[in-house]
């Protein structure tokens, strides 16, 4: 698996919802967050605050994480993607 950027900003926002609600399959509006999560498994911390519907989120990757872990999950998807290439060959006959 490859690894991820060292850091990765996001920056939205919830008003296009309240604004153009029949433009949109949903309308969210966040008052105020904030959020911060450590992923050991993929070596990455993320910060994510918001207030009145201005959403910024920051990613930084720490360390390659746990690399068995990725390396599994790499293998499953993998395996997935032979499987649906597989039949999509099958409907082509």
């Amino acid at each position: 698996m490859r690894r991820p950027k060292l850091v990765d900003c996001s920056i939205w926002n919830d008003w296009e919802g309240v604004l153009f609600p029949w433009s949109v399959n949903w309308v969210d509006f966040t008052f105020i967050h904030a959020k911060v999560e450590w992923d050991k498994r993929f070596g990455n911390a993320e910060a994510h605050f918001a207030i009145l519907g201005c959403h910024f989120l920051i990613c930084v990757n720490f360390s390659a994480g746990d690399v068995e872990f990725q390396a599994e999950i790499q293998d499953t998807l993998d395996r997935w993607n032979a499987g649906a290439e597989a039949r999509k060959g099958e409907g082509d006959g």
